[in-house]
C-alpha cells in the first residue's frame, strides 16, 4: 500500500462535521469490474480470487463484463456461493443504419444472470451516426424494446451505460432513449467519470433532476475538480483521492429520491486492486458512511498512547525473503508494525470506549501470533493458523475468542477463514462491553455479536464471563483497544471505530 489517509480525506469527501450530511442507507457500495482488473479487461488473479477481494473489503456486490456463456454461468456459481451479488453485467451493441446489432452472447448471458438478478448494462457504439446523434433512435428504440422484453421475461432489468466516444455517450442521450422505449425494466446508468470529462460537472444536478425517473444505478469514483476534457486519470481516482467533493453528489442524489446502488469504477487505476479497494472502502467508511473514526497510523502514532515501544508506522510491509516470519518494511506512513523483531509492548489507543464496532486489516509473519483486545481485556485471536485444522485448545485459531485461565472458555471460529502468511486479511467485530451498574458494579457479561475474518462470519453472539488470558483484570464499562506487540512480527491498516447505539 503506497499511501494512507492524512488530509486526503477532507479534499475528497469534505469533514464528516460537515452540516450538510448525507444519507447512504439503502445505497450499497458496489466494486465494478474495473477495481479487480488492474489491465481493464484482463485481471491478473482468477475470478473467484476477484470476488474474494470484493467481499473481503465490505463491497455489497460486483458489476462484471461480457464473457463467453460458461464464463458467465461460472461466475454465476461462484458469486452465489459467496453470497456477492452481481449486481450488473456490460454489455455492447453496434448501431448501423441497417439495425441494432448487440453481442451475439447477450440472450445466453441473460439467461445465465437470471439468479443474480443482474442489470444489463448496455452500452451502444456505431461508425454510421455520431456520438449523441438523435438520428439514430428510429433504429434503435425497435430493437431496445425487443432487448428489453426478454430481459422482462428473466425478470431483469436493462439499463443505458453511457460511454464518452460512443453513440451512448450522455446520460442525455440514454435518457432520451428510456423515454422512447418506454418499458418499466428499461432505464438509464449516470456515471459519474464520463460525465467529468464530457465537461458537464455544472450541469450535474440537472442532468440527475431529468435522469431521475429513469436512473437504475449511479457509478462513482474520486476525481479533481475541473477535470472536463483533459485525462481519465484525473477523472478516475481511487475514493480517497482528488478534489472533487464526491459528497456533492451524494446530496444531489439524496435530493431527487435516489436509492439505488451505488458501483465504484476502477479503470485504469494504479495501485493493486487490494489497495485501490481497501484505500476507498476506508475513505467511504470513514467519511461518507457516518460515525466511523480513524485510528491513524500516521508518524506520530497521535491517536495511541505514548509508551509506543518499537511500533512505528510505514509505508508498505511485506515477508522478508528468506526469513519469512520476519516482516520487512519501506519508510512512511499509514501501516502500524510492531518493530523489525516483533517484540515490543502492546500499544493501546489513546480513547477509550465500549459498545462499538472496529474494522481492521492485519498481516502477520510466518508462525507469528498476535491479538486484539477489546477493551484491553477480551481477546481475537491473530495467528498464522493457515491450514491448520485442528487448533491446540479452543480459541487458538485466528478468528477465536482466546480462553481465559486455564484454557477454559475458549471459541474456534465456525470456519478456517484465514489466509496465508503475508496477506492481508480483515476482522470486523461488533462488540458489545460488560453492563456495569452506577457503582461500578458489573451485572452483564460481555458479548461478541458478530467477528467476520475475511468477511466470513467466524463467531456470532458469544458471551465473555471475563477478560482471556493478558487481558486486563478488572472489568469496566469502557476501555482501550489493544494490539498485541510480544509475540511476533504484524501489521495494522485501516484500523477505525465507531460507537454501537445503545440496546
Amino acid at each position: 500500500m503506497k499511501q494512507f489517509l492524512p488530509l486526503l480525506l477532507v479534499a475528497l469527501l469534505s469533514s464528516a462535521a460537515d452540516e450538510s450530511t448525507v444519507s447512504t442507507e439503502g445505497r450499497p457500495l458496489i466494486a465494478m469490474h474495473t477495481c479487480t482488473k488492474r489491465a481493464y479487461p484482463n485481471a491478473a488473479i482468477s475470478t473467484e480470487a476477484q470476488l474474494d477481494l470484493i467481499r473481503q473489503y465490505g463491497y455489497a456486490g460486483v458489476t462484471w463484463t461480457a464473457e463467453d456463456p460458461d464464463l458467465v454461468k461460472a461466475l454465476d456459481q461462484a458469486a452465489a456461493a459467496r453470497q456477492t451479488p452481481v449486481a450488473a453485467i456490460y454489455v455492447g451493441a453496434e448501431l448501423g443504419r441497417d439495425g441494432l446489432k448487440a453481442d451475439p452472447r447477450l440472450p445466453a448471458i441473460m439467461s445465465a444472470m437470471k439468479r443474480q438478478g443482474a442489470l444489463i448494462w448496455l452500452h451502444i457504439g456505431s461508425r454510421d451516426f455520431k456520438a449523441s446523434d438523435p438520428a439514430g433512435d428510429a433504429v434503435a428504440v425497435p430493437a431496445l424494446r425487443q432487448i428489453a422484453a426478454q430481459a422482462e421475461a428473466l425478470g431483469l432489468r436493462v439499463a443505458i451505460y453511457p460511454h464518452k466516444g460512443l453513440w451512448s455517450e450522455r446520460v442525455s442521450d440514454a435518457v432520451r432513449l428510456a423515454r422512447q422505449v418506454d418499458r418499466r425494466n428499461f432505464g438509464v446508468t449516470f456515471n459519474l467519470c464520463h460525465s467529468l470529462m464530457l465537461g458537464e460537472e455544472e450541469r450535474i444536478p440537472s442532468l440527475l433532476t431529468e435522469a431521475a425517473p429513469h436512473l437504475f444505478m449511479v457509478t462513482l469514483n474520486g476525481a479533481d475538480k475541473g477535470a472536463g476534457g483533459t485525462s481519465w486519470g484525473r477523472c478516475i481516482q481511487p475514493l480517497d483521492r482528488g478534489s472533487y467533493e464526491v459528497k456533492t453528489l451524494l446530496r444531489e442524489l439524496d435530493r431527487i429520491g435516489y436509492r439505488g446502488p451505488l458501483a465504484q469504477q476502477g479503470f485504469g487505476c494504479d495501485l493493486a486492486a487490494e489497495d485501490q479497494l481497501s484505500r476507498s472502502m476506508q475513505a467511504w467508511r470513514t467519511v461518507v458512511d457516518g460515525g466511523w473514526r480513524p485510528l491513524a497510523g500516521d508518524a506520530a502514532l497521535s491517536n495511541w498512547q505514548v509508551k509506543h515501544g518499537d511500533w512505528t508506522a510505514v509505508a508498505e510491509v511485506s515477508l522478508k525473503p528468506g526469513e519469512e516470519h520476519l516482516l520487512t518494511t519501506r519508510p512512511g506512513q499509514g501501516i502500524l508494525v510492531n518493530g523489525a523483531s516483533g517484540k515490543t509492548a502492546d500499544l493501546l489507543s489513546a480513547e477509550e470506549w465500549g459498545d462499538c464496532e472496529l474494522h481492521l486489516e492485519f498481516m502477520v509473519g510466518r508462525n507469528s501470533n498476535s491479538g486484539i483486545y477489546m477493551m484491553g481485556r477480551y481477546e481475537v485471536q491473530i495467528l498464522d493458523s493457515f491450514g491448520v485444522d485442528t487448533p491446540k485448545y479452543p480459541g487458538n485459531e485466528c478468528g477465536g475468542i482466546y480462553p481465559r485461565g486455564g484454557n477454559v472458555g475458549g471459541h474456534n471460529p465456525r470456519l478456517h477463514a484465514a489466509h496465508p502468511a503475508g496477506q492481508w486479511q480483515t476482522f470486523d467485530i461488533r462488540f458489545r462491553a460488560p453492563r456495569v451498574d452506577a457503582a461500578g458494579k458489573k451485572i452483564g457479561n460481555a458479548v461478541f455479536e458478530l467477528v467476520k475474518l475475511n468477511g466470513i462470519t467466524v463467531q456470532e453472539n458469544v458471551e465473555v464471563p471475563g477478560p482471556t488470558v493478558g487481558g486486563y483484570d478488572q472489568e469496566q464499562a469502557t476501555g482501550p483497544l489493544r494490539l498485541q506487540g510480544d509475540h511476533g512480527p504484524v501489521a495494522f491498516r485501516n484500523l477505525r471505530w465507531r460507537p454501537l447505539p445503545a440496546r
